[in-house]
């Protein structure tokens, strides 16, 4: 059983290739180099693992969120399901990996930091003569509608994004 401590850092071809095949391909996907496709992928991986996903790490010192094995196996015959779909030990699903394309596309700078959307509110609270104001923090991924419809069914149910 093979060991794949990083599987999506560099999709680089399939990511040139699942833009390629789009009505309206990612203009500015085109324009990068590799290496700054590259970065890009691999920030968006990162940001992917921060999410919470259906069932756990194929393998206890994976430093990636996918592969997925289910929570409660019994024997060899237990697969991770989604939408009815059976999921292998050491499958990364398609829709996860377009999620990371257009991620990489969509939110990130040419500097590879994530672009925070502009509906980050600042909201102010006050108990008496206590006072705290703070930014409420939305998720970039709402400023990436495809990404968001890519992953939404392998979150987990608690931890899904509330779409508009």
């Amino acid at each position: 059983m093979p060991h794949r401590t990083t599987p999506r850092q560099g999709y680089l071809a399939e990511a040139d290739a699942y833009f390629a095949a789009r009505f309206f391909s990612g203009e500015g996907w085109s324009g990068f180099t590799e290496p700054a496709k590259a970065a890009r992928l691999w920030q968006a991986a990162v940001y992917i693992d921060r999410l919470q996903f259906v069932g756990k790490p194929t393998y206890d010192n994976q430093k990636r969120a996918w592969p997925r094995r289910p929570l409660y196996e019994i024997g060899y015959q237990s697969v991770l399901r989604v939408l009815g779909k059976a999921i292998s030990r050491d499958e990364i699903p398609e829709a996860i990996k377009y999620a990371q394309a257009e991620l990489a596309d969509v939110i990130l700078n040419e500097d590879g930091n994530v672009i925070q959307p502009a509906a980050s509110t600042v909201r102010s609270e006050t108990l008496g003569k206590w006072s705290i104001a703070y930014q409420q923090y939305v998720t970039p991924l709402l400023a990436c509608p495809p990404a968001l419809d890519y992953l939404y069914p392998f979150l987990v149910e608690s931890s899904r994004i509330e779409r508009e």
